[in-house]
């Protein structure tokens, strides 16, 4: 899969494998169908679509849910479920066996895992459908099998870095945090945003991040900025002391960070590269990020 990151001010392509996190989203689904189980009211598609658009803030047409996914946020809430009341069950029923109605009472409230639709016989006559015995339907399937490619490629864009002061700034198209990894084995965090709008802040320029505020973030330990050439600023623990380091620097960069204001400390016979803690931090953060 060919993707796109969108990271300050520049877009580079990137070859990774997208991974969306829903694990906390199905949880906050399933816990809204638990209280429509506690109600005993019936889950149907419609319950189970709100839950899932509440839970997701999208609906699936966007991609950001299945219906597979939404089946394992009504198992998730069969088992929350169980362990609320399994106990109580167990003690109201005279023998194991007397627990099986209630049990099939909690799943005669959940839909089942496969979506129907009726079509009236006489709508299948009067179109071009055709009845074939199974070899002709086997040997037609296989072959527009064949013809599906194994894999497909697609290009997204994502912003990633420290999104926190230009959240608001961020389009409204999705608000979920997907977590990617390189084939190279880079973890990256970022937004999912349309290839219109990366095409509109290029064009404009990328919000600007004061030195100031990301002065105060990086000393808070919440993020590591990208900056150009590789440069990426961050605080560590050193000798028992919080600093702020710059790694991805070489030697042909040495002599200009330093009149940047950067000091350089041989630490374990390794030349690592370090910007003040105190007030004179913002100011070499400032010519950091001007450049």
């Amino acid at each position: 899969m060919t993707e796109s990151l969108v990271g300050g001010t520049a877009a580079a392509p990137l070859s990774m494998r997208a991974t969306a996190v829903v694990a906390s989203a199905i949880v906050r689904a399933a816990r809204q169908l638990l209280a429509d189980l506690e109600r005993g009211r019936r889950i149907d598609a419609a319950v189970l679509r709100s839950a899932m658009e509440a839970a997701f803030g999208a609906s699936d047409a966007t991609g950001a849910w299945n219906w597979k996914t939404a089946y394992d946020a009504c198992e998730a809430a069969t088992v929350l479920f169980l362990r609320r009341y399994g106990i109580a069950m167990r003690v109201k029923a005279p023998s194991p066996a007397a627990m099986l109605p209630m049990l099939m009472r909690i799943t005669g409230l959940l839909p089942t895992q496969t979506r129907r639709s009726s079509v009236p016989l006489k709508m299948i006559s009067e179109s071009h459908w055709v009845e074939v015995d199974r070899e002709r339907f086997s040997a037609a399937w296989l072959a527009e099998l064949a013809g599906v490619p194994e894999f497909s490629e697609s290009t997204i864009h994502v912003v990633a870095g420290l999104l926190l002061p230009i959240w608001k700034r961020l389009p409204n198209e999705s608000t979920l945090v997907y977590r990617l990894q390189t084939d190279a084995g880079e973890r990256i965090i970022g937004r999912k945003v349309s290839a219109t709008w990366v095409a509109n802040v290029l064009s404009s320029g990328a919000p600007e991040l004061a030195p100031d505020v990301a002065f105060a973030a990086l000393t808070a330990g919440r993020t590591v900025l990208d900056l150009a050439e590789g440069l990426e600023p961050r605080r560590v623990r050193v000798m028992g002391a919080h600093r702020t380091e710059l790694s991805g620097f070489n030697d042909a960069m040495r002599d200009r960070l330093r009149s940047c204001g950067l000091f350089g400390e041989i630490i374990f016979w390794k030349l690592r590269m370090f910007a003040p803690t105190d007030a004179d931090g913002i100011e070499v953060l400032a010519k950091l990020l001007d450049r």
